[in-house]
């Protein structure tokens, strides 16, 4: 059977599963972007409900913590430098891409480069993801240490899966029936990494490819169905159980569990990543003593979007005031954004 044909399947055997009423939230950029791609919404039964949660990474990144970016690209003499999305985080009515002095890198490790070829200004990379990326940070740092490249350092913004998994649970306004977990993260921190799910949460991790996630939905709709509160891996050929061990190893030595605060989330204990003392070095805001003013809060919903407590089209601002040329939060920014995704497809509940 080709394998276009096979999320229709899946979803003419959900419809015959005699399902109960299930909210299931995806916390992964990705299953966002690709679930309203292919609009697989459409294909489900009624009784199913998918809601988008904390899964893209620059969408969690607090406001406070993007104002120390503003503050160090004040500094002409400071380049920031960061991935795309970043660049056009709304900040009042600017973003980072006034500043000639903060550009686009493709990975931390051309963040290292930029240093070598700029001797005299300091570089700032800004650390953002979760366990997917923050090992790639690790190992720009102590490239940069192995060289003696003494003009860099790291804005750590990355996030811990974990914790931000444990606050979902706990949110008695938020019933989630079963979660569909991100795959690029298992891929790094391997299967077992969600065991704590076991006894309370269905839970499954998926691909990334429409026939992928229509399989682990169904999976999760029959735990849910069954009452068992378990966790299945529905993407081995990339998840292992045990992860990659490489990454994990080369995480643990540079960085360190710490709290942090999420955009809609609020602070959670050891839910980020702060750089061991050894490596303190590369902190940028201990560096160069960083500080920045009370950011006052933002008009746009998308913290509750995050949660699953509303949709974008329910936010007063989609569509109209923020669109993506004119973003007035970060969830209309970012490529793995849940109102980009929705403003891209077009289509209510898709």
């Amino acid at each position: 059977m080709n394998e276009s044909a096979w999320p229709q399947k899946f979803a003419e055997g959900l419809a015959k599963a005699n399902l109960p009423p299930m909210t299931l939230m995806e916390v992964c950029g990705t299953h966002t972007m690709n679930i309203a791609r292919y609009a697989l919404r459409r294909l489900l039964p009624p009784s199913i409900k998918i809601v988008a949660g904390p899964g893209c990474p620059v969408c969690v990144t607090d406001p406070q913590d993007l104002a120390l970016a503003f503050v160090a690209a004040a500094d002409p003499q400071k380049i920031i430098a960061t991935f795309g999305d970043v660049l056009r985080l709304p900040f009042g009515k600017k973003n980072l891409q006034q500043y000639s002095n903060v550009v686009a890198v493709n990975s931390p490790a051309a963040a290292v480069d930029l240093a070598v070829e700029h001797p005299t200004q300091e570089v700032i990379f800004l650390g953002i993801g979760f366990e997917t990326t923050t090992p790639l940070t690790a190992a720009a740092i102590k490239q940069a240490a192995a060289r003696g490249v003494q003009n860099f350092s790291v804005l750590s913004w990355h996030k811990r899966m974990i914790p931000a998994l444990e606050f979902l649970l706990k949110q008695p306004a938020l019933p989630l029936d079963g979660l569909i977990l991100p795959g690029h993260v298992a891929a790094v921190t391997g299967s077992k990494y969600f065991d704590f799910l076991i006894g309370k949460k269905a839970a499954v991790i998926s691909g990334f490819r429409a026939a992928e996630i229509m399989a682990a939905i169904s999976a999760l709709a029959l735990l849910i169905k069954q009452h068992r509160p378990y966790v299945q891996n529905y993407y081995p050929q990339v998840v292992r159980p045990m992860g990659n061990p490489t990454a994990l190893q080369i995480l643990d030595e540079v960085f360190m569990p710490a709290a942090a605060t999420w955009h809609g989330l609020g602070t959670l204990p050891a839910s980020g990543f702060q750089l061991r003392p050894k490596w303190e070095a590369f902190d940028a805001q201990k560096k160069f003593k960083l500080v920045a003013p009370p950011v006052a809060p933002q008009a746009c919903r998308c913290g509750e979007i995050m949660l699953g407590k509303i949709t974008p089209p329910q936010c007063g601002l989609f569509g109209k005031a923020c669109t993506p040329t004119y973003p007035q939060g970060p969830c209309m920014v970012s490529s793995e954004g849940t109102c980009a995704a929705y403003f891209k497809y077009q289509r209510e509940g898709n």
